[in-house]
């Protein structure tokens, strides 16, 4: 998805949700989080408007938010975003040299500081568990089945995954991404 011109604020908006999927709790007062986008050259601070989730306890400080995929950005937890543009660099990257989530997240790095980005690039386990997440969010809204084939097709291939596995060194566990 294109990048949009991105605002500094990022309003509630009517399609709120938090990650477990409930809305925002309605009688709850409005706050903005500071919140870090990471593009493909830096990154930037920006402020996301957000209300406290209506089904998990208060205790959890789970906050309702926007999508974001209208500005080609996925949200992570509301004070972390990625442009999709830098996750799928990341797949045409690994899908193209294999390239392990240690060595790309250093390539980026060394990008932010040849672009003097404001905000330093993330740690591997956070750009690894965003570029999972949104794989998965990726698979559950595909179709998972094929219409000639249905659902054990001998080959997949789907927007942000790619993989292979040689087929001596299978065993009956394997099992494509459309049987979950």
């Amino acid at each position: 998805s294109a990048v949009r011109h991105v605002p500094l604020v990022f309003p509630l908006g009517k399609k709120a949700r938090c990650r477990c999927g409930a809305p925002p709790a309605h009688s709850e007062p409005e706050t903005h989080l500071t919140c870090t986008l990471y593009g493909i050259a830096m990154a930037t601070r920006h402020f996301v408007h957000v209300k406290p989730c209506s089904r998990c306890p208060p205790e959890s400080n789970m906050f309702a938010g926007l999508d974001l995929s209208e500005f080609g950005i996925f949200n992570l937890n509301n004070s972390r975003m990625f442009l999709n543009v830098l996750l799928n660099d990341y797949t045409t990257t690994m899908s193209s040299m294999e390239a392990p989530f240690h060595a790309y997240t250093k390539l980026v790095r060394k990008r932010y500081l040849d672009y003097a980005s404001p905000v330093k690039f993330t740690g591997e386990d956070l750009f690894r568990t965003a570029w999972f997440s949104r794989s998965h969010l990726i698979h559950q809204l595909d179709s998972k089945t094929c219409n000639i084939c249905g659902d054990q097709p001998e080959c997949v291939i789907f927007h942000g995954q790619t993989g292979g596995f040689d087929a001596q060194l299978t065993t009956s566990l394997l099992r494509p991404p459309t049987r979950i």
